[in-house]
């Protein structure tokens, strides 16, 4: 059985703290759309954003019920789906 010492219980805390106050960091400093803007800009229909959301093709944010997506994430997305046309 080992034994937790309260020095140890705090420096957890501690750690468990700092983790989620750097999480919400960063996600206050990203820029962020939601569903709609994501669909207005890509010219394609929520429902194509929501199967990109369960094939796991583009990374996203989950508040409650509500998707968000970072302009870092959706500019990935694109590179990675960038076609490039044959020169005439």
């Amino acid at each position: 059985m080992k034994i937790i010492s309260k020095k140890d219980s705090l420096s957890e805390f501690y750690n468990f703290l700092n983790t989620t106050y750097r999480k919400k960091e960063i996600i206050m400093n990203t820029k962020v759309m939601n569903l709609q803007s994501l669909a207005e800009m890509l010219c394609c229909s929520k429902s194509t954003i929501y199967r990109y959301v369960k094939e796991r093709k583009i990374t996203y944010i989950k508040r409650g019920r509500i998707l968000l997506f970072s302009e870092k994430d959706v500019e990935e997305f694109l590179n990675r789906h960038k076609v490039i046309g044959k020169e005439d």
